[in-house]
């Protein structure tokens, strides 16, 4: 799903945000040939068992 959603997309990143104590991830992106508006792909509580304790990388 990322890389077809990449391929489609003019711009897109993620975000990592805490949010009343809990983590969340957003993947977003604007479609090509678009200058607005930005969809939200994903967004998802991340598992602490799969990530550093800042939420920001995959643990190996």
């Amino acid at each position: 799903m990322e890389n077809r959603f990449l391929n489609l997309a003019s711009s897109s990143g993620s975000k990592s945000s805490i949010i009343k104590g809990m983590p969340i991830h957003v993947v977003w992106g604007i479609p090509k040939n678009l200058k607005a508006p930005a969809v939200i792909v994903t967004a998802y509580g991340p598992d602490p068992e799969k990530w550093v304790d800042d939420f920001k990388r995959r643990k190996r």
